[in-house]
C-alpha cells in the first residue's frame, strides 16, 4: 500500500505489514482518502487488511470473481473511511488521463500474477510503480478538483452528514432530492 501525502510530502509504503497499516489508519482516519477507482477496489482492499483478511483472496473475490467489494464481508462496512473517487464519473483509465496530462505513462514491469515472494529488485520496482499511479492520482484530482468542491459544496449545503463524500453524484442526487428507491425490473 502506497500514501502520498501531499500536504507534508510525505510517502509511506507499506509492505506485508497489517499492524502498521491498521496504526496508520487509526492516525489518519479523520482524512480524506483519494483514489482512482477506489471505491469499487483499493477502499476494500484497505479495509479488508485492516479487518485481518487475506489480501490476495480479497483481490481474487473483486478482480477474478467479479464480486463487488462491500459482498465479500460485513466486517468490511465497519471500517469507516472518507474515501474520494477521483475515477467517478468518468470513463478514461489513469493511465489515458496521465498520456493527456502529457505524463509519461509507467506501466509495471512485474507480472502481478507471479506466484512467489518477489525479489528486493522487484519489490523495488512495483513500490515505484504505486507511488507514480498515487502521484498521477493527486495530478487527475488537482485538475478536478472543482468536482470535488461541488460535492463538498453540496454536503454543507444540505447539511448531509460527511460521510456523503464515499457516494456517487447519483447517490448525493437522490439524497438530496429525497428519492426512495424502487426496484424496476423493465430494463
Amino acid at each position: 500500500v502506497v500514501f502520498v501525502d501531499p500536504i507534508n510530502r510525505e510517502i509511506v509504503p507499506i509492505w506485508d505489514d497489517p499492524i502498521t497499516l491498521k496504526k496508520y489508519y487509526e492516525s489518519h482516519k479523520d482524512n480524506i482518502y483519494v483514489g482512482y477507482n477506489s471505491k469499487h477496489y483499493d477502499q476494500y482492499l484497505f479495509k479488508g487488511i485492516i479487518c485481518g483478511f487475506d489480501a490476495w483472496s480479497l483481490n481474487d473475490w473483486i478482480i477474478n470473481k467479479n464480486q463487488p467489494g462491500w459482498k465479500f464481508s460485513k466486517e468490511l462496512r465497519k471500517i469507516p473511511m472518507y474515501n474520494y473517487d477521483v475515477m467517478s464519473g468518468n470513463d478514461k483509465s489513469l493511465k489515458q488521463l496521465e498520456g493527456f496530462q502529457g505524463h509519461n505513462i509507467h506501466e509495471c514491469s512485474i507480472d502481478f500474477t507471479i506466484d512467489r515472494p518477489l525479489t528486493p529488485e522487484e519489490k523495488q520496482t512495483v513500490e515505484q510503480y504505486c507511488i507514480n499511479d498515487v502521484t498521477e492520482t493527486l495530478n487527475v484530482f488537482a485538475e478536478t478538483k472543482s468536482e470535488f468542491e461541488a460535492i463538498t459544496g453540496l454536503i454543507k449545503m444540505f447539511n448531509l452528514p460527511f460521510s456523503a463524500i464515499n457516494k456517487t453524484k447519483a447517490q448525493i442526487s437522490a439524497q438530496i432530492l429525497e428519492c426512495e428507491y424502487v426496484d424496476r425490473a423493465d430494463d
